[in-house]
């Protein structure tokens, strides 16, 4: 087990914390989401982009200049989000006010006209789908030097939810391990990739390819 230190917390005006509560030789705890700087650490991108998320409502709606910029200096973006007919947008009706399945359709069209506003270099640069299943957490990940992990929680608004920074380090592999399973993730291209072993599910329904190889794909 890594050292944990406490940090003693310093505040903003606005009562906001501004440093991790705990910090170990890889890993930063945060009290929400606004601490983990995520547009700063988006624009720092010299490789690659990589956001998993439920709907990726805030990605869509506070990011696209980001994402445009960062293209255009040859980043590569891969973006994950549930498709609208996931088992988990159905059962997350039921507990939540907000009628999820439309913000994901609201989220694709915002998409599609992003997409349309590439360069043709740009938009082979940018390639996103929809899954069936994810973890009950959004990560962002950077360069493949660090991770933003944001969880979701019951009853509860992610941006207020505890947040999670995870540095690779050759000494560790929480990192690999967290990367590796979302890549594995983005890349279901069949249904013949196992889920659930010895239960009923026994398959995962293959991702929907939203851009891929610089064209979009409507939702059937």
């Amino acid at each position: 087990m890594p050292n944990i230190v406490l940090y003693f917390i310093t505040k903003h005006s606005t009562g906001r914390q501004k440093q991790p509560r705990f910090l170990s030789n890889n890993c930063s705890l945060w009290p929400h989401k606004e601490a983990l700087r995520i547009s700063e650490r988006l624009k720092s991108a010299k490789e690659e982009i990589f956001i998993v998320g439920f709907t990726l409502e805030t990605t869509m709606q506070y990011y696209q200049d980001i994402f445009k910029n960062a293209l255009d200096n040859e980043v590569t973006i891969k973006l994950l989000f549930t498709h609208p007919e996931s088992s988990h947008v159905i059962a997350h009706q039921y507990f939540s006010d907000r009628d999820i399945k439309a913000n994901i359709y609201t989220v694709n069209r915002r998409l599609k006209s992003f997409f349309e506003s590439l360069s043709s270099s740009a938009k082979n640069k940018i390639r996103v789908k929809a899954t069936y299943y994810l973890p009950r957490f959004s990560a962002v990940i950077v360069d493949n030097d660090v991770i933003m992990i944001n969880f979701y929680l019951f009853n509860s608004s992610a941006q207020s939810n505890p947040a999670l920074e995870i540095y690779r380090c050759k000494l560790r592999k929480e990192f690999d391990q967290i990367k590796n399973s979302l890549e594995n993730l983005f890349n279901i291209e069949s249904n013949n990739e196992p889920f659930i072993e010895n239960q009923d599910i026994k398959k995962m329904p293959p991702n929907f390819n939203i851009i891929e190889n610089g064209k979009f794909n409507d939702f059937p």
